[in-house]
């Protein structure tokens, strides 16, 4: 045990990324390779390394020391299992934690410093600086965060229980009735505009339901408007007395976004943009609530807006891959910005500069001159989709989201990542049955599982993809498995011996459905390309691609005996298409909202359809009538399952809840003990070691979850949970650690005391 080893930290963990990179590089990862070299196999390193252990608890027990921290570094870049190992009374010192395993570790009485965790959150979707660029807020699923600028310290986390797609500073520090200090606005997926108050982190003013509804929100220059789109609409609100000052009402599709100019232009106007699906963009005179011009260019719908800081050139990005650049006073189109290969999420402007940085599904930041309309530089900024790009008011710091969980900072002017904020979750959001006694999930954590349901237990995990496993389905032989999500790839499974078979590629972005023929030989795919494709499960062949839905398709059911599809989409609308001729058969309206799921009954003669509007609709699957309207959740149907017989049917819903109906659309009975969202549900046709003849319902759900109900008496039965990320771990007595930190753990499974 060499003094180095206590003087001097193999890496700094607290170090900007990318100097903590070049440690990994340079000096970790040598040693570790010199290790394996000379201690293998690996039980005998894991032994020698207990050993130094040890010897560390020996020397340097309640001392300040690097070598704890260097051993969990070191260990942890080897591969080693860490369970179990008890580091009570030492001193963590640089130790990078973020994605290593600490269950059941001891560290009672354990001091950390300069130590780095995984924070309790998944896939975050928006993010935004505060005016003076000290806060930093993102928002996942579970939670809107706030981070001290340019620590990345953990301010408050504000619980949420649904996406939250946009999020809004306030824009000075007006003193409100509400509240003192910046307030933040955050918009979510179903409607819901919560005003939060930066300072103590409460719940000021919620816009909800139909009258008060909307999901991308912007605060006007003096902070005393708010808007808000809701569906074709958007909302123009008083921010003191919250009482509507107007609606806008031309576009002919869903709002996707709005953004209002910094300051007043030449005219003391305040210029409203909003962006649609309808693939247009409107500027609007705030006052007056008149539109003043339509821009027409892109070729898919406007996902995202920004307005340069004087107010002159608005930025609009879109699903077609571009970003276009417009005179904001003539309304003229200045230039185009092309050169990412997928979906442009986001682009903001960095102040003081000519720069304008875009964030885009294609993995990547470019930073573009925007009078030269040329590139300047691009970063692969996140393994996934980016789904968000902020800068702060001075330019210093560029903060980017992505679907690798994590939460970037960037040096402004040197393009070199600084900090990730990495989460860690293990969400689930597919369920399906493998045979008896067998389940299978999927989740955020990209991991395919196969549970044991006599034990509870994970008996194999499946790994391949690179992002979220959000669909999985089984064959009617029980031979094959078909898993897809983030990373836009279908994987083929042989389910004895859990080997891929096959990798199907032909979808450009995310894939949300699978469907199996009854026979095994086909296999439908459907995603965020808006297409939906039928695959030759022989050959692998895509047979055909169904096209015709304006936005995502969330969903997708092979008819049982005819040769029919069923889709669900964004665009909120239910369509069959026939198998044969690849026509649409019947375009299903009369949602609200995005359709997030469908199912056939088993007989083929209904479709059904679960949407955010709160309702799931039985549809007539010869004629398109609407039969029935099942309503009685309180927040959006994201998951829906007919039993083998089709006699019932099971709806799941981001309230927490499921329910069970007949065809009658009776509401027969309600489940409840998740605590997020139902995303995902199927039947089983009845529990191991149960004499029951009654089929059992099984829910997978945000809260990481899946459970096992009684359809009868509406028991739960069992609940499956996979270990969290610090499952177990002893935080005794600690020294170093926030409160803040603590609790954070603590959602990762860590045990105060």
């Amino acid at each position: 045990h060499s003094p180095w080893f206590h003087h001097y930290p193999l890496i700094q963990a607290t170090a900007k990324e990318y100097i903590r990179q070049s440690q990994l590089r340079v000096i970790l990862t040598p040693l570790a390779e010199r290790l394996k070299r000379h201690l293998c196999p690996p039980e005998r390193l894991r032994t020698h390394l207990q050993q130094v252990l040890a010897q560390v608890r020996t020397h340097f027990g309640q001392t300040p020391s690097y070598s704890a921290g260097n051993l969990l570094n070191l260990m942890h870049h080897l591969g080693l299992d860490l369970t179990g190992l008890d580091f009570s009374g030492l001193w963590i010192r640089q130790a990078y934690l973020v994605n290593t395993p600490l269950h059941q570790c001891n560290f009672t009485h354990a001091t950390f410093e300069q130590t780095v965790f995984a924070e309790p959150s998944t896939y975050s979707r928006a993010v935004a600086f505060s005016p003076d660029g000290t806060i930093l807020a993102s928002a996942d699923f579970n939670h809107l965060r706030l981070w001290a600028m340019p620590s990345g310290r953990l301010i408050r986390s504000m619980p949420h229980n649904t996406w939250t797609w946009r999020l809004a500073f306030s824009p000075v520090r007006e003193a409100s009735p509400e509240g003192n200090g910046t307030r933040l606005a955050s918009g979510t997926t179903d409607n819901v505009v919560k005003i939060w108050d930066v300072a103590t982190g409460h719940c000021l003013k919620v816009l909800a339901g139909e009258a008060e509804g909307c999901s991308s929100i912007a605060w006007s220059p003096d902070g005393r408007q708010l808007a808000g789109s809701y569906h074709n609409h958007i909302r123009l609100w008083d921010t003191v007395t919250w009482t509507l000052l107007g609606t806008l009402s031309d576009h002919t599709h869903r709002v996707a976004f709005v953004a209002i100019a910094p300051v007043a232009d030449a005219q003391g106007r305040v210029i409203l943009a909003s962006g649609s699906h309808d693939q247009t963009v409107r500027l609007w005179d705030l006052q007056t609530q008149q539109c003043l011009y339509v821009l027409r260019e892109h070729a898919n719908l406007v996902w995202n807006l920004a307005f340069s800081a004087d107010g002159k050139i608005l930025a609009t990005s879109s699903m077609d891959g571009t970003i276009r650049l417009w005179n904001v006073a003539t309304g003229d189109l200045k230039t185009t910005l092309t050169g990412h290969r997928h979906i442009v999420s986001a682009a903001t402007f960095i102040p003081n500069t000519d720069t304008l940085v875009s964030s885009s599904f294609d993995q990547t930041l470019k930073y573009w001159d925007i009078h030269q309309g040329t590139c300047l530089h691009t970063t692969v900024a996140h393994r996934g989709e980016v789904w968000g790009v902020a800068s702060s008011h001075e330019g210093r710091l560029i903060a980017s989201v992505g679907n690798d969980k994590a939460v970037k900072l960037w040096d402004g002017l040197t393009k070199q990542c600084i900090k990730t904020i990495c989460g860690s979750s293990s969400q689930v959001y597919g369920v399906t049955g493998a045979g008896p006694g067998f389940l299978v999930s999927g989740g955020d954590d990209e991991l395919a599982r196969i549970w044991d349901l006599r034990t509870g237990q994970c008996c194999q995990t499946l790994a391949g993809h690179d992002s979220w496993v959000w669909a999985v389905v089984v064959d009617g032989a029980r031979q094959r498995l078909a898993t897809a999500g983030g990373d836009g790839k279908i994987r083929i499974w042989d389910l004895t011996t859990h080997h891929c078979l096959t990798v199907l590629p032909g979808h450009t972005a995310p894939i949300y459905g699978l469907a199996f023929s009854a026979d095994g030989q086909t296999l439908a795919s459907c995603g965020a390309d808006a297409g939906t494709k039928l695959w030759d499960m022989q050959t692998g062949d895509c047979l055909r691609t169904f096209e015709g839905h304006r936005s995502w398709v969330w969903d997708c059911a092979l008819a049982t005996h005819h040769p029919w599809l069923a889709t669900a989409s964004n665009d909120e609308t239910v369509k069959q298409w026939d198998l044969q001729t690849g026509d649409c058969l019947n375009t299903l309206t009369g949602h609200r909202e995005r359709v997030w799921a469908v199912a056939t009954a088993p007989d083929d003669d209904l479709i059904v359809s679960g949407s955010e509007d709160y309702t799931a609709k039985v549809w007539d699957a010869i004629t398109g009538e609407c039969l029935n309207t099942l309503k009685g959740h309180t927040s959006q149907v994201k998951t829906l399952a007919f039993d083998p017989s089709g006699q019932w049917l099971a709806t799941g819903s981001q309230d927490c809840t499921l329910k069970l109906w007949n065809r009658q659309g009776d509401c027969l009975k309600t489940f409840e003990g998740h605590t997020s969202a139902v995303s995902s549900l199927t039947f089983l046709p009845s529990m191991p070691m149960d004499n029951s003849a009654s089929p059992c319902l099984v829910s997978g759900s945000h809260d990481e979850t899946i459970r096992l109900w009684d359809i009868q008496t509406g028991g739960c039965l069992k609940v499956l949970r996979t270990p969290r990320l610090y499952e177990g771990m002893t935080l005794a007595q600690v020294q170093g650690l926030s409160a803040a930190a603590i609790a954070s753990l603590q959602e990762l499974g860590a045990q105060p005391s």
